[in-house]
């Protein structure tokens, strides 16, 4: 449920002891059907806080996954991971999170520059995230898939897509054949962030004016951190940024891993941006969600005729079926 700022306020002193909250802003969310709601409130010794309140039980539920992994990260990267001080009941919806505030901002995918700089620093922050030991994130029973189990969970997600009805055979068939064209599923998987997007990003400027001068101090959102394809992080970046935008993030990237990324991630993560659409389409069926099925089946019909006449998604080199047994 949507709750008032001096609601939220209140949950941050129920949430963290001693506080005695002066001043509430909500924070207005970018995305089209955000999960949470969100506010900075600032105490009377002047300490600033971010109040995380989920809008449903599911919400509720993935905002304190992985709880004890975020408390971890921030020894291995070079900027800082927020881990909740503290929670707050809020029955059926779950609990809010209040987290202690990083100076930065939300980064817009859209509007990131072309050339060095801040698109230079963020593929940094990515590789970082991907240099991570996998047995931290093993230790902590995150999901665990290898190059074979990720292509299949895909194809999964795509099947119960396509059981509802409302997925354009033109999708279907592209989308089939990206997830048989063997050479894409060759590689190795990585600790990820899992839902890596602009606002997952803080960045600052020395130069406000300066493009250049930007640079990542945190990344939030680890809710749904696994291991899993690299390319899953660049998903929102493809579907969102100027091409040479991601060039430089990509380049950037590459020269920052700690082992070299393989040659079909990007378009990996194309395909990944575009199945994006498929989330939550089933759940909503069963559940009857009307609204949000006409919703996502017209984003579905529009990027079917957008890429009706688009065969650039595949790699000539990749056309080759899936072996039994690949090798990741």
């Amino acid at each position: 449920m949507i709750r008032s700022d001096l609601a939220l306020a209140a949950l941050a002193t129920a949430a963290v002891p001693g506080m005695r909250p002066v001043s509430v802003a909500a924070i207005r969310s970018g995305e089209e059907n955000p999960l949470h709601q969100s506010a900075l409130v600032e105490d009377v010794t002047g300490r600033t806080w971010v109040v995380r309140s989920p809008l449903s039980p599911a919400a509720g539920a993935e905002l304190e996954r992985n709880d004890d992994l975020i408390r971890q990260l921030g020894k291995h990267l070079p900027f800082k991971v927020p881990a909740a001080a503290g929670y707050a009941d809020l029955g059926p919806d779950g609990r809010a999170a209040v987290y202690p505030y990083v100076e930065g901002r939300g980064l817009s995918l859209r509007h990131l520059p072309v050339g060095p700089g801040l698109a230079s620093a963020v593929g940094r922050a990515i590789a970082a995230v991907h240099n991570m030991p996998r047995e931290l994130f093993e230790e902590f029973a995150v999901p665990v898939f290898d190059a074979r189990e990720f292509r299949d969970r895909k194809l999964a997600e795509l099947d119960r897509a396509a059981e509802t009805g409302h997925v354009p055979n033109g999708l279907l068939a592209r989308w089939e054949q990206a997830l048989d064209a063997a050479p894409l599923w060759q590689f190795a998987t990585v600790p990820a962030h899992g839902s890596l997007g602009g606002e997952s990003f803080l960045v600052v400027f020395s130069d406000e004016a300066d493009a250049a001068s930007g640079r990542v101090v945190g990344l939030t959102g680890w809710e749904r951190a696994q291991v899993a394809d690299p390319a899953e992080d660049f998903a929102q970046l493809v579907e969102q940024a100027n091409p040479r935008a991601v060039d430089a993030v990509f380049d950037s990237y590459s020269l920052a891993r700690s082992q070299r990324p393989d040659g079909y991630l990007l378009s990996r993560a194309r395909l990944a941006s575009e199945m994006q659409l498929l989330n939550g389409l089933a759940t909503a069926v069963g559940s009857g969600d009307e609204p949000f099925v006409r919703r996502r089946a017209d984003d579905l019909r529009k990027l079917d005729r957008l890429t009706a006449n688009d065969d650039s998604l595949i790699p000539r080199t990749a056309f080759a079926p899936v072996p039994d047994d690949p090798e990741p």
